[in-house]
């Protein structure tokens, strides 16, 4: 119990410090193939279990899922040029079904640091898991 106090206490105490090291572990690339793999492993194993617990989190939360969705759309919207190829995205949409791949926008419509346009250009295909790794944190040629 002492032990464990004290840790608590020098955590508090050297925040940022603590932070320091820890990001510096997790940078380590041996860990980051680890963590990986260890994701990829229990995704696989608790595919059950993680569909009952989106489903729950939906039922539990619809106002919020909603609202998200409706977010995503405004940014869309907003996002989509007046010179939009609705022909050509059509394609790339349809495309992605058949081949059973996810639609991605290269520059993201919500990233932090830049906001990509939806059009055919900022669109390509890309394996699921890629993509939802990759969520809104990268794109070609990011700033670093």
């Amino acid at each position: 119990d002492h032990a464990l106090e004290y840790q608590k206490q020098y955590r508090k105490e050297n925040r940022e410090a603590v932070a320091a090291v820890q990001k510096a572990f997790r940078s380590q690339q041996w860990w980051k193939e680890y963590k990986s793999e260890y994701d990829r492993e229990y995704r696989q194993e608790n595919a059950e279990l993680r569909a009952q617990q989106s489903r729950e989190w939906f039922l539990n939360n619809r106002a919020r899922y909603h609202a998200i969705q409706a977010k995503r759309r405004a940014v869309k919207l907003q996002a989509t040029p007046a010179w939009f190829e609705e022909d050509l995205v059509d394609v790339v949409y349809a495309r992605a079904a058949e081949l059973g791949m996810h639609v991605d926008h290269i520059v993201p419509l919500q990233g932090d640091t830049v906001c990509g346009l939806h059009c055919h250009a900022n669109l390509q295909l890309l394996d699921p898991q890629i993509n939802m790794r990759k969520g809104n944190r990268y794109w070609p040629d990011m700033p670093e």
